[in-house]
């Protein structure tokens, strides 16, 4: 096995490892049962998001079904959106708290 192989393994492993501690420590530290259940929520959602707009997209451009370019427009779509999307989170999670976003 070379190194990039290895790199390929174990980069996934580490990143989702990693994303499943957060994601138990923001749920952890919610204030009230409504932040809680928006968090699970979020939590689910950009999931999904994530698999399909990242790996989805790059599965099918391997194996014919679209194009590479295509694949790559989606992973800068899911980027793009990505910011967005968490002010937006972040702005309700404050009101859910009760505090000022």
């Amino acid at each position: 096995m070379d190194i990039g192989s290895i790199g390929a393994i174990i980069g996934p492993m580490v990143g989702l490892s990693v994303a499943a501690i957060v994601a138990y420590r923001d749920i952890k530290g919610s204030k009230t049962p409504a932040e809680r259940r928006f968090k699970i929520k979020s939590i689910i959602c950009m999931g999904i998001a994530a698999i399909l707009l990242t790996v989805l997209p790059f599965v099918l451009s391997r194996i014919g079904i679209i194009q590479e370019w295509l694949a790559w427009m989606a992973f800068a779509l899911f980027f793009i959106l990505l910011v967005p999307t968490e002010l937006w989170a972040k702005k309700r999670r404050a009101t859910l708290r009760g505090e000022k976003a």
